[in-house]
């Protein structure tokens, strides 16, 4: 591939709002098999037959059909049973989310801390200021939060109290506030943090989101006092420099209490000299250092919380077998709309205490997306699943049935320079430019584990960007970063274009531990390099540390 340049021209409209269908989650309703019409269709000739249809029909009945054991199997009696969703992922039972508000210009010293202690995190932004001609700087911006796997729902069309407008001019707004992030960046926000905390037009936040919220409460589509995610917040007026210190006695309270709860951290994020909102960064970082890493946590966003809370109702289990060497069964999500709902959720199987190496399979894919937890007299192996459109066939090996000797692939490289008209009056244009470097990484038989690159100047210097993440909306294999100069506060400014850029490496590995490195020079030259794992290599990378259940 060569690097020459991919201009485009964004002109961007003022205001478009185009007629909103309502969405609907129950698209269909599951309907059971009519009992006379079995009965019609079977010529029963006994009673013994009769009831042998009978207690058929009475399982076709259920949510879930369970296949009869082998012969040889285990105790039927506790194996199988049915799969469960975990209430939080990964069975923790307390959940971190932190939200900063706005989209502001020293948000950009946040991903590099969470980053580091692998917290994640919320930017709500109002449509208005997202577009590329209004703020060329935060368009980029929150474009490269997504590249990182960080989430950015919706502030709102336009930044204003909504209380002091009329009906229809609520729901444009609110509404905008949807199909703008939709325009932008290609997802389906839904969750919306009403601007000022001021909850007029609350009734058409239903109506376009799962979820409105406000500083201290939640709740438009349900109800704060029985929503089932309630939690706890620092104060009203949100996180600042004054209150840090409180966020980890405030999580240890959650955390050593009964029952599921969340921490939610609110706030904004400002340059130093002003009275409110964080702006000392060192202190940030040291908060955020004291509450990571803890077991049984489940630090995310609140557009992953709110949809892992929604798609948990939906999923279903059926066909469950056991064998000597395996367990299967089916996880399906028909009523689900998964183009819009994307968050794995985290399915738990029990598994027989004797199984000491067992491995799940989901498709064609074998996954390394899972832990164990021990019981006195079983175990459980706690699945990462993404809800998809069609039926899913999970299979629990006694054994790794399979050793993955292929890397991943890399392709699709493209480097994108865009040309932005920075100004709304088109007499008068501003052109400035940003540029994208973007790819695909695909493994046939296992899960994408790791995936980073390294951008090398022909004025020899060079970009880092580790732990690149799949951003979860987008549902697909794509991976990229906006190139930006990491020294200056002003990253998303005109500095880097494609023709600036001498070569390029990607690494990618997979769950199986093999590894590609891809290099790609200017000129159009490519090398691979690729390192594959040992059979004892892995095995060892696999061996997946047991924990007992020790909430408190």
């Amino acid at each position: 591939m060569t690097f020459d340049p991919i201009i485009k021209v964004f002109i961007v409209r003022y205001i478009q709002i185009d007629q909103f269908n309502c969405r609907i989650h129950n698209l269909k309703s599951t309907q059971k098999k009519n009992l006379l019409t079995i009965l019609n269709k079977k010529k029963l000739g006994g009673l013994l037959l009769l009831l042998v249809n009978i207690s058929l029909i009475l399982g076709l009945m259920q949510s879930t059909i369970v296949d009869p054991p082998p012969i040889g199997s285990p105790n039927f009696r506790q194996f199988p049973k049915k799969p469960r969703i975990t209430h939080f992922s990964q069975d923790c039972n307390t959940t971190f989310v932190l939200s900063w508000d706005d989209a502001r210009l020293t948000d950009v010293f946040l991903s590099p801390i969470d980053q580091k202690y692998g917290i994640s995190h919320t930017i709500f932004a109002p449509s208005y200021r997202s577009y590329p001609n209004r703020s060329y700087w935060r368009n980029a911006f929150l474009l490269d939060e997504l590249f990182q796997g960080y989430d950015v729902q919706s502030h709102c069309g336009k930044h204003v109290h909504l209380s002091q407008f009329d009906s229809r001019e609520k729901e444009l707004l609110i509404e905008w506030g949807r199909t703008g992030i939709e325009d932008l960046f290609g997802f389906t926000p839904i969750v919306f943090a009403y601007p000022y905390g001021d909850t007029g037009g609350s009734t058409y936040v239903q109506q376009y989101f799962d979820l409105g919220r406000t500083i201290s409460a939640e709740g438009t589509s349900w109800p704060p006092s029985s929503w089932p995610l309630a939690g706890t917040t620092i104060n009203t007026d949100g996180i600042d420099d004054n209150n840090l210190q409180k966020i980890e006695p405030i999580l240890k309270k959650i955390y050593h209490s009964e029952g599921y709860e969340v921490f939610k951290g609110y706030g904004h994020t400002n340059p130093s000299g002003i009275s409110y909102g964080v702006t000392d960064f060192v202190k940030y970082e040291n908060e955020i250092s004291k509450i990571a890493g803890w077991p049984d946590v489940w630090y995310t966003s609140w557009g992953e919380l709110v949809a892992y809370e929604i798609e948990k109702h939906y999923v279903e289990f059926s066909s469950i077998s056991y064998f000597d060497n395996r367990l299967e069964f089916e996880f399906s999500t028909p009523k689900l709309d998964t183009e819009i709902y994307k968050t794995p959720l985290t399915v738990a199987i029990l598994i027989p205490k004797s199984w000491d190496n067992p491995f799940p399979q989901i498709m064609e894919k074998f996954s390394s997306q899972y832990s164990i937890r021990e019981y006195q007299d079983s175990q459980e192996l706690l699945l990462e699943v993404h809800p998809k459109s069609s039926s899913q066939k999970i299979t629990i090996w006694r054994d790794i049935p399979i050793i993955d000797q292929l890397p991943p692939t890399i392709s699709d490289i493209t480097i994108e320079t865009r040309v932005i008209n920075q100004s709304w009056n088109l007499n008068s244009p501003q052109l400035l430019h940003h540029t994208f470097l973007r790819f695909t990484v695909e493994d046939t038989l296992s899960n994408v584990f790791m995936v980073n690159a390294s951008v090398y100047l022909k004025n020899r210097e060079k970009l880092d960007f580790s732990v690149m993440k799949n951003p979860i909306f987008w549902g697909n294999n794509s991976y990229g970063r906006v190139l930006w100069d990491a020294s200056v506060i002003n990253r998303y400014v005109p500095q880097i274009t494609a023709n600036d850029i001498d070569h390029i490496i990607i690494h990618a590995e997979d769950g199986f531990g093999n590894y590609l490195q891809k290099t790609v020079y200017s000129n159009g030259y490519e090398k691979d390099v690729s390192i594959i794992s040992s059979q004892d290599e892995l095995l060892h990378l696999l061996a997946k540390p047991k924990s007992s259940i020790n909430r408190l």
